[in-house]
């Protein structure tokens, strides 16, 4: 048995927070899809890691559903992610002229996901849910390489996530 990492909860919430906004993975994935005239890249990525940013948090749910630190995890974790959008949307406002709220899009993106999980018929491939989704907020519903991105960083946030999850032993802080 592999010896878990003691951390506290404001470590680990730092940590799945740095996971969700790190950008390496999204640049791998985006070099992955081909130099289609009809992909617009920038909405990829930003529809790429929005989806990375909702289901790093939705895993925590997902993955700790009895340990008693869940709620504070996860609200640690969704207080850090809403700081660091406050800075993107300020940065983002003063930059272009235009008002952002990051967080909204956020949001907006985990009631969309929600949704179309909720609407799936039983037995449905929550990846293909997700990829479809993702897709459709890519304004490319057709394209499958859109949602074979969409698949794979579902899969991949959700097994990080769990990876992590599985190495820590959360402790009370000092």
């Amino acid at each position: 048995m592999i010896e878990k990492q003691p951390t506290t909860v404001a470590e680990a919430a730092e940590a799945l927070a740095g996971f969700a906004m790190d950008r390496g993975e999204i640049k791998i994935q985006l070099d992955n899809i081909p130099d289609e005239a009809d992909i617009d890249k920038t909405l990829l990525e930003y529809e790429i890691q929005l989806l990375r940013i909702v289901f790093t948090g939705w895993a925590l749910s997902f993955f700790m559903p009895d340990l008693p630190q869940k709620n504070e995890l996860a609200k640690s974790f969704w207080l850090i992610i809403y700081q660091l959008a406050q800075k993107i949307s300020e940065l983002v406002s003063s930059t272009s002229g235009i008002e952002v709220n990051y967080f909204d899009s956020i949001r907006e993106r985990t009631e969309i996901y929600t949704g179309a999980m909720t609407s799936a018929s039983e037995g449905a491939d929550p990846a293909e849910i997700i990829g479809s989704a993702f897709a459709g907020l890519c304004d490319n519903v057709e394209s499958q390489p859109i949602i074979d991105s969409g698949k794979w960083m579902f899969g991949s946030t959700l097994a990080t996530v769990k990876a992590y999850l599985d190495s820590i032993e959360i402790h009370q802080e000092q």
